[in-house]
This record gives structure tokens, C-alpha cells and sequence, in this order.
């Protein structure tokens, strides 16, 4: 230490003052690097550059005048200090003994009561707890890559517009399914085969918008060539006071309590029993003593009173919900709400609103009536959605593109009309999904998606639906 040094340093300078300072004082080693070197040369290596520096920083008077037992004294007094120090250091039993000797030392001084409380009820939180409330854009495309984005980073849009990248895909893949998240809620996963499988948004990868994702089979415990045909987010998981509405490509319809899907584990339960060649296409959550309006492809629509289906298990298959024509396949399946009017929306980017009052009530397994005119002009119906003035839009196209617009800019017309453009597409681009919005001042509400599948545009197509969250 630098103690040590000094003391050496003064008593080596007691011994040999006077050739020391010749030492240090001659000319011809000006700079302290040489004299220190002389020094050591002079003093056959007991001199060290340390104490060289420490001498040349004495004054003369100190030099000449050290006292010879004071030096020596404080010296040895040093090297025992450093030979304890040692010792302890050297036997683990010294080190806890000095550390209990401190301890209580401190003790001793300090122990004055407590000022201040620990709570653990304060210590009792989950990490769900640390997750932001926020809302999310859940987006899966058709080769099975799912991310979500937060909300806010599409902003509103005029309607007619192009809307901006949605995703980098992978070559050959192209977007498939958005749908609209609270980071709180559960998603239910529908699958082409019937199963469910449920994960918390928040589980779901956050990425930005334009990654292309990750694979689903991450998430899910999918069998080979599985794929999810439809998603429907809830903020509980064991309402006894809700349904799961399940609507098949084919038409036929099937309600189960909500709470039969509350021991959903990792890989997955039995949903819906599907006929060969049938697949499931949306679901809804439900009160029970809801009206809904069943759309097809073609343009027509159905509506009914939900006490027409019957509870079933989960491994029903369902009953007629609307009988179809020819080719004609189920789009869509909403939930008619007071103050809403029904959104239809076309593959070809055409959109329009129609007051349910237009819809004339039948029981399920009719034909339904007109609800858009289909022409090669606006294509075949995608989904539909029921929405007010303040609800949004996303729309997303088959080569990524999403666009964000208000549901009040979308013309309201009759049940036979084309409607208006939505979102202005490139050429053989498409759209393939939309999902709804609720704008209500921070009250949660039903979030709405629809898609089809881009795998065989003009004969397949699909639907999901979403659920509670705040915007």
C-alpha cells in the first residue's frame, strides 16, 4: 500500500540522506523516470519507483531531520496490521466471526425501531399483472404465420384509399385473418378440423407491421396439414351466461354453452363434429336471446331468432341454419344490435350499410333474401359486420395491404345495391379480411372479423369473429 511505500521509502532516506540527496538533486537525471532508475542503481534494487517519487516529493528539511525510532515504529506497526489482515483472509472462520463481530457492532449503534412496514399483500402480483392494457391487431396468414400489432399503428384512412403494407410475407403466402384484441383477452383458435385451442393476446408474438410473422405451430399443437378457419377473443373464459355460435360453410349452425370450453388445455378440445368436405367458417359469442343474420358469398342473407338453435355438446354437428343455393357458401354470421345497421363487404373492395329494419324475420333454415347484388364488378361477399357511426374498419387485401376507415363514410343503401368503393386495389389483389372497431369511449365492445380463404377465392371462404375490448 501506499503506506508501506512511505514508510520504506522514509526509512531508506534515514540511512543514506546524504547520498540520496545527491541522488535526486543532480542535474544530469532531470526527469523523474531517470532519477528513479538511478535510484534503484544506487540502492541495488531496495529503492522502488514508488519510493524514488515519494523521497523526490520531500522537502529537505524533512529528509535530514526524520526521526529514526518514530520510523521503524511505524513501520513494524504496518507489517503486523498487513499480517493479521492475512490471517483472517486465510481461515474462513476468522472471516465470519469478523463479519458477526461488525454485524452486531451495527446492530448495537443502530437498532432503533422500525419506521416503516412491508406489505406482502404489496409482493403478491402475477406477471399478467405487468402486461399493458392495450389494443392489438392479430393478423395469420395463409400459410400459417401469426403477429400481432399494436392498433394504433394504422391510423384512419379516407375510404377509396390504397392503405399501406400489412406484411412482408413469405413468397407464395399472403395475409389471411385480422382480427381485433384486447392484450388481456383470450383468443379461442378454431381449426379446419373442429378443435379449439385457447391463448391469452398477449401469448401471441408482438412484431411490427410490416415482419412477416411467426408459424402458428409455434403456438398451437396443430396436426399435420390443420389449419385455423376462424378466432373469437373474450375477456372470460367461463361466463356460464354466454354461447359460442358456430356457423359451417355449408350452413349448418350449432350453439354451445361457453363455459364447456373453460378446461380448453395445450392441446386443444373438440369444438364442432364436421361432415366430409364441411368446414367451419365463424363463430360468435352470444347471450342467447340474440337475433343474427346468416351472408353467403352470393349475396343473400338470413335473418333469425337464436332461440330457433338449441344448446348442444361440443361434439355435435350442428342443424340447418340457412339452405343454399347451387354453389353458394356462408360468409358470415353477425349479431343484430340496436343503433347498428348492417355492413356487407365484397372481395372487389365495395362496401355498403343497410338498416336490419330491411331484413324481414324468418326461422332458420329458409333461403334468406337479397342483401348485396354480386356482380363481376364488386365480386362475391367477404363478411359482414354490424357497426354504428363511431365504429372503424380494417380491411386487409390478399397482397398485404391493410387499410383503417370509418364505418360512417360508407354509404347507407338498399339491400340490392353494389355499394361503394372501400379500399382501391391493385390489380388481382383482393380482399380477404375485415375486422370492426368499437369506438364507445372506453366501454368494451365486440370486436368483429371475417375472412376467406385465398387458397380458392371464388369457391371457399371463411369468417372469424372477435370480442370485448376497449379502444
Amino acid at each position: 500500500s501506499k503506506d508501506i511505500e512511505t514508510a520504506k521509502a522514509s526509512l531508506v532516506s534515514f540511512f543514506q540522506a546524504e547520498e540520496r540527496i545527491q541522488t535526486f538533486l543532480n542535474h544530469k537525471f532531470p526527469s523523474l523516470q531517470k532519477r528513479a532508475e538511478k535510484a534503484l542503481e544506487l540502492g541495488h534494487g531496495m529503492l522502488s519507483a514508488i519510493q524514488a517519487d515519494i523521497i523526490l516529493k520531500m522537502r529537505l528539511q524533512a529528509l535530514t531531520g526524520l526521526e529514526r525510532e518514530k520510523l521503524e515504529t511505524g513501520y513494524l506497526e504496518l507489517m503486523e496490521e498487513i499480517k493479521g489482515y492475512e490471517e483472517l483472509l486465510a481461515d474462513e472462520k476468522k472471516i465470519y466471526a469478523k463479519i458477526r463481530e461488525d454485524t452486531l457492532e451495527l446492530k448495537k449503534k443502530f437498532a432503533d425501531p422500525r419506521r416503516t412496514q412491508i406489505d406482502e399483500a404489496a409482493m403478491d402480483f402475477t406477471m399478467e399483472e405487468l402486461i399493458p392494457y392495450e389494443d392489438y391487431a392479430v393478423t395469420i396468414s395463409e400459410g400459417g404465420y401469426i403477429k400481432r400489432v399494436l392498433l394504433s399503428t394504422y391510423r384512419q384512412q379516407g375510404r377509396g384509399g390504397k392503405g399501406v403494407k400489412g406484411a412482408d410475407t413469405k413468397e407464395g403466402d399472403v395475409l389471411d385473418q385480422v382480427l381485433i384484441a384486447h392484450s388481456h383477452d383470450y383468443i379461442l383458435f378454431f381449426t379446419d378440423k373442429g378443435r379449439m385451442f385457447a391463448r391469452k393476446v398477449y401469448e401471441i408474438p408482438e412484431m411490427s407491421r410490416t415482419a412477416p410473422g411467426r408459424s402458428i405451430a409455434n403456438l398451437l399443437d396443430l396436426e399435420k396439414e390443420e389449419s385455423v378457419t376462424s378466432l373469437l377473443t373474450i375477456p372470460d373464459i367461463q361466463d356460464p351466461s354466454k354461447y359460442i355460435m358456430m356457423i359451417t360453410e355449408r350452413g349448418y349452425i350449432k350453439k354451445t354453452p361457453l363455459d364447456l370450453f373453460s378446461n380448453v388445455h395445450n392441446r386443444g378440445i373438440v369444438a364442432i363434429r364436421l361432415e366430409e368436405g364441411d368446414r367451419l367458417i365463424e363463430t360468435l359469442l352470444t347471450t342467447g336471446e340474440d337475433r343474427l343474420v346468416i351472408g353467403t358469398r352470393k349475396g343473400k342473407a338470413l335473418l333469425f331468432e337464436e332461440k330457433d338453435v338449441r344448446p348442444m355438446g361440443r361434439t355435435a354437428r350442428g342443424v340447418r341454419g340457412i339452405r343454399l343455393k347451387g354453389d353458394d357458401q356462408v360468409c358470415g354470421l353477425v349479431r343484430v344490435e340496436e343503433g347498428h345497421t348492417l355492413l356487407t363487404i365484397s372481395e372487389k373492395g365495395y362496401g355498403k350499410r343497410t338498416p336490419f329494419e330491411e331484413y324481414r324475420q324468418t326461422r332458420r333454415g329458409g333461403q334468406g333474401v337479397i342483401n348485396m347484388k354480386t356482380t363481376a364488378k364488386n365480386g362475391m361477399v367477404i363478411g359482414l359486420h354490424a357497426v354504428k357511426d363511431q365504429d372503424d374498419l380494417v380491411l386487409i387485401t390478399s397482397q398485404g395491404k391493410i387499410i383503417r376507415i370509418s364505418a360512417s363514410s360508407i354509404r347507407l343503401c338498399g339491400r340490392n345495391a353494389l355499394g361503394v368503393r372501400l379500399i382501391r386495389l391493385d390489380q388481382d389483389d383482393i380482399l380477404v379480411s375485415s375486422a370492426k372497431i368499437e369506438n364507445d369511449n372506453g366501454e368494451k365492445e365486440e370486436k368483429k372479423e371475417t375472412r376467406i380463404d385465398g387458397s380458392d377465392l371464388d369457391s371457399n371462404s371463411g369468417s372469424t369473429t372477435g370480442s370485448t375490448t376497449q379502444e
